[in-house]
């Protein structure tokens, strides 16, 4: 939702129902997946 539709971070939390901090580490954790996902593609 942050990164697509540009929504904030604490509109990401209330959609989904979580806490700021809670969504900050779900990216987090996302975009780090992400990277070792693409790696071996780029490396």
């Amino acid at each position: 939702l942050r990164e697509i539709e540009g929504y904030s971070t604490e509109e990401t939390a209330q959609i989904l129902g979580i806490s700021v901090s809670a969504a900050k580490v779900r990216l987090h954790r996302a975009r780090l997946r992400l990277r070792q996902l693409l790696a071996p593609h780029f490396a």
